[in-house]
């Protein structure tokens, strides 16, 4: 057996010098040399027994051209061919030492040093042993070097269907590691900067120590998966996030992330991470919000940190108190002199407590908040303090919003405020019954800030209806309740007893009833994400005419009077604002009774056919001291927003009657009436057009 032993071994390696201790002792000292590989080295090979079987060899010095062994593995398939690492360089390895005892063995290496690997320094390992003993493989590793990154005493074993990975110090130079990561693959670095979006580079500095790291995969289905993870962390060198705008001379962006300690834990396939205080400080970070620029300076503490996670969900409990926070918006400062307050989240809530906010807003401007609250708003233990003032932000501008609300009360609430063109002012309470919340506003004033400018008309685009809102709110409540005794809007007529309930959940409802001028109003719509369904109706009866178009049109002239009853009803649905408007379809019913037509000498356009029709039957509005009295006017009234069609149209006087049919077109405000006139036993047809813009 010996005899073929050595014949195969001075045929592998010509370069061979041989000793026999014993006739079962040998020692062979070779060099060898492999061109395809570039691998040479000296060996001295010791057979110490036969049985049992144990031999060992030693090298001083080897040396292996990485690049040609990575293709030599992938030639014989020990590595995928799209395996595809950056490395060349020689791999050095000093005093080697294996022994082979039956099937145990045991291999020490004193160093190891690599080539650099995408950017990251030249990989050094000292004291390295391997050690196995049947099927259970056990290794040591004194210290891993790369460079400024450093692993120490990394120890593991292998055992059946387990592996155990131990280190007792990790020190992590963040920025070589971070470049030898987006080296490796520059997609992970494009996929970062296309979710951020506004930036075009970025990179990380700073130095994290892990100490005590302990990792257990366990095997399933032939792959081995991480059963459980322990380690402290803290960073020696604050953590530095630089981010570089995409803006011509711009400065970098910064998050400086100081971790004194942190503890993370992985078991159950639960990760968990408890921290006394981790500080985060922005600087110059700018973000962007429907294209505009919001730049944020300033920092914030977490304390008493815990948090557990994960696949599908994540809870987390800390309180925090921000550093002096500066955000510049829409040409404004927003400086948050005090945040502070406590977070405990879990996927079903999430509970705020203690929250203290104070914000100054130059030139006068400021934020006051102290508040308690659930979210989903959990209404009745809520408290809120809020005072806000002297807020002019865009198109948003608050002279005071103070709300106060104590556990188990009601929500006070005065507001004085503009949103756009619009000034507000009033008073509300808000309360929660069981799933519904109830808003009860006794006057409500709302004001233009400046008169509107007439501006030639421009088509836009149709609008998608987008309610997905409707959500957010359910989440707070799924049923609301409004009532506003009155409000005032300018000179308009008071809007009065005003009540709206809606409902949110999978099919949307709301339902409104007000009046206004004797007239009842309704609404009923039905909405989902994207569509909307509405019916209206406007009712009335029996009122003074004269009264009812006065109370709309103040100090306008009266052309009609009578008794007057009417009902209108509007409906209409669609997925964008055009396709709503063009789809709706309106239907009505007007009665007038014992009323007159007035100012025939200067009858408003509008009604100017009743002066074409009097001409026809050779009625002189001279003769009637300006005035036609009639004892009835019914008329039904169907159509759409481009074409309103009047049916079945009746008017009865003392002095005339006429039945006639008629429309109105909207866009090019043509009136057209047919019909018959009737005077005694005189009858004529007639047929009237009027173009209403002349």
């Amino acid at each position: 057996m010996i005899r073929k032993f050595l014949f195969l071994y001075f045929l592998i390696f010509p370069f061979v010098s041989f000793s026999a201790v014993s006739s079962k002792e040998f020692k062979i000292k070779t060099l060898l040399n492999i061109p395809e590989l570039q691998f040479k080295g000296e060996f001295n090979f010791h057979l110490i027994s036969t049985k049992p079987l144990i031999w060992e060899i030693k090298s001083p010095l080897c040396e292996i051209e990485t690049s040609s062994l990575l293709i030599y593995l992938q030639k014989i398939g020990y590595l995928p061919k799209e395996f595809n690492l950056s490395v060349k360089g020689k791999a050095i390895l000093k005093e080697i030492f294996l022994k082979a005892e039956n099937n145990n063995y045991l291999l020490n290496i004193k160093e190891s040093i690599f080539p650099s690997l995408y950017g990251l320094y030249p990989i050094a390992i000292k004291d390295i042993q391997i050690n196995t003993i049947g099927n259970n493989i056990n290794w040591k590793i004194g210290i891993l070097n790369l460079g400024p990154s450093l692993f120490t005493n990394l120890t593991g074993n292998y055992i059946k269907t387990n592996i155990n990975v131990n280190c007792e110090k990790i020190i992590l130079d963040l920025a070589s590691i971070s470049k030898a990561f987006f080296n490796f693959n520059p997609q992970y670095k494009k996929k970062i900067l296309d979710e951020l979006n506004f930036y075009k580079d970025l990179g990380l500095k700073g130095e994290i120590l892990l100490t005590n790291l302990n990792i257990n995969l366990i095997e399933e289905e032939n792959k081995f998966l991480l059963n459980t993870s322990k380690a402290n962390i803290k960073t020696i060198k604050p953590l530095n996030i630089f981010l570089l705008p995409n803006l011509p001379k711009a400065l970098p962006s910064n998050f400086i992330i100081s971790i004194p300690e942190m503890i993370f834990l992985w078991q159950n396939k639960i990760a968990s991470i408890k921290s006394n205080n981790i500080g985060i400080t922005a600087s110059n970070f700018i973000y962007t919000l429907n294209d505009e620029f919001i730049n944020l300076n300033g920092g914030i503490v977490f304390q008493g940190i815990q948090t557990n996670f994960s696949k599908n969900k994540y809870f987390a409990k800390f309180n925090f108190k921000a550093k002096p926070i500066n955000i510049a918006w829409r040409k404004k400062i927003f400086n948050v002199e005090k945040l502070n307050g406590y977070i405990s989240y879990s996927p079903e809530k999430i509970e705020i407590s203690n929250l203290e906010s104070n914000i100054v807003v130059p030139p006068k401007g400021f934020i006051k908040l102290k508040t308690n609250f659930d979210w989903p708003l959990s209404f009745k233990p809520a408290q809120i303090d809020l005072l806000v003032k002297n807020i002019d932000f865009s198109s948003i501008f608050v002279k005071e919003i103070d709300f106060k609300k104590l556990p188990n009360k009601e929500l006070i609430a005065h507001y004085n405020l503009g949103i756009t063109n619009l000034l507000i002012n009033g008073n509300s309470r808000l309360d929660q019954r069981e799933n519904k919340i109830i808003v009860i506003s006794p006057l409500v004033k709302l004001k233009e800030k400046k008169k509107k400018t007439v501006s030639s008309k421009v088509e836009s685009k149709p609008k998608p209806f987008d309610f997905s809102w409707s959500k957010k709110i359910s989440k707070i409540s799924p049923q609301w309740h409004l009532e506003f005794d009155q409000i005032v809007y300018e000179d308009y007529p008071p809007i009065e007893s005003l009540k709206i309930d809606a409902m949110f959940d999978s099919n949307n409802q709301l339902a409104l009833n007000t009046r206004c001028c004797n007239v009842n109003l309704s609404l009923g719509c039905e909405f989902t994400d994207n569509f909307l369904n509405c019916f209206s109706e406007a009712k009335v009866s029996s009122v003074n005419l004269e009264h009812l178009l006065g109370c709309f049109i103040h100090e306008a002239p009266i052309y009609v009077t009578g008794k007057t009853g009417f009902q209108l009803t509007i409906s209409a649905q669609g997925k964008t604002d055009k396709e709503f408007i063009d789809n709706a379809k309106i239907d009505g019913l007007l009665n007038i009774e014992a009323g007159q037509i007035m100012k025939l000498s200067n009858l408003h356009k509008s009604l100017g056919f009743i002066l074409d029709i009097m001409r026809i039957i050779k009625l002189n509005p001279a003769k009637l001291e300006d005035t036609l009295p009639f004892d009835n006017v019914i008329c039904v009234i169907k159509g759409t927003p481009k074409i309103i069609n009047f049916k079945n149209i009746r008017f009865i006087s003392p002095l005339m009657r006429f039945f006639a049919e008629g429309n109105f077109n909207v866009d090019k405000k043509i009136f057209s009436l047919k019909g018959k006139v009737e005077k005694g036993i005189f009858k004529k047809n007639f047929f009237i057009q009027k173009n209403l813009k002349e």
